[in-house]
């Protein structure tokens, strides 16, 4: 029983390790801004749902929802 609590705990820690957004501040250039529109005009669409999370999170939500 203890195991079986040891692994739940590990994986819930884990999960949320992975989860947790990055503390890291992206801060956008006009330039740099420019170059990111237009690689993801050519990736898959999730990439824009991805890319409007990361800003999103980050503080840039004029940006995100965008």
């Amino acid at each position: 029983m203890k195991r079986l609590l040891s692994t739940l705990l590990l994986a819930t820690l884990t999960a949320y390790a992975h989860a947790a957004p990055a503390a890291t501040d992206v801060t956008m250039t006009t330039a740099s801004q420019q170059d990111t529109d237009a690689s993801l005009a050519k990736k898959h669409p999730s990439e824009l749902y991805l890319h409007s999370k990361q800003l999103f999170e980050t503080g840039h939500k004029d940006e995100a929802v965008t």
